[in-house]
């Protein structure tokens, strides 16, 4: 019964998100092509980074840790996986829009210096030289979200394109899908991504 559920996705043409180099091997002896989900080679690369600590006030989404780790789980995919099974996707991000929103901590909560930084750099690049960070997830001030929510759209895109040059660089063929949002249209660089997934 094992094999009937590989067969089965043959079968339909569909692409899963099952993982694991047992479940790679049945891909490969059924000529399946994968669809790697990279956040967890993101999440491990991020441990590993932090060794096994990240700083509990810094939400993983706005790390620039966390982005370089897609950047490496692709690079290891595209070389352990390539070719045998195959990859015919990645899948990089669930609900990004919700996971950068949620990602405003209160202020008083703010400890790593990564949060001083990035208020400084929302504030000079996006935010006209006044706008910074919100204050925290209730913040009434639509200019901070837009100058935020600005500098993320920036931080995923170029994730995005990284990925894409590292996909066409391994020559492996796979298509790189978007961020995976629920429901309705969410506030991200629609156009900007659009360069670069399939």
């Amino acid at each position: 019964r094992y094999g009937e559920q590989f067969d089965q996705l043959k079968e339909t043409r569909t692409v899963s998100f099952w993982r694991g180099d047992e479940v790679y091997r049945e891909y490969a002896k059924r000529g399946i092509k994968a669809c790697v989900y990279l956040y967890y080679g993101a999440l491990e690369y991020r441990k590993r980074h932090y060794q096994g600590a990240p700083p509990a006030d810094l939400p993983q989404m706005i790390d620039p840790v966390w982005h370089r780790g897609y950047l490496q789980a692709c690079r290891e995919a595209c070389a352990r996986y390539g070719r045998v099974p195959g990859i015919g996707s990645f899948f990089v991000a669930d609900e990004t829009s919700g996971a950068y929103r949620g990602a405003i901590i209160p202020v008083e909560k703010r400890v790593s210096p990564f949060w001083a930084e990035l208020d400084r750099e929302v504030k000079a690049q996006y935010g006209a030289g006044e706008y910074g960070l919100p204050t925290g997830p209730d913040d009434p001030n639509p200019y901070r979200w837009i100058a935020y929510l600005s500098w993320a759209n920036h931080q995923l895109v170029d994730t995005f394109a990284g990925l894409r040059r590292i996909i066409d660089a391994s020559g492996c063929g796979a298509r790189l899908l978007g961020p995976d949002e629920a429901g309705m249209l969410y506030p991200l660089d629609w156009a900007g991504l659009g360069r670069y997934i399939d």
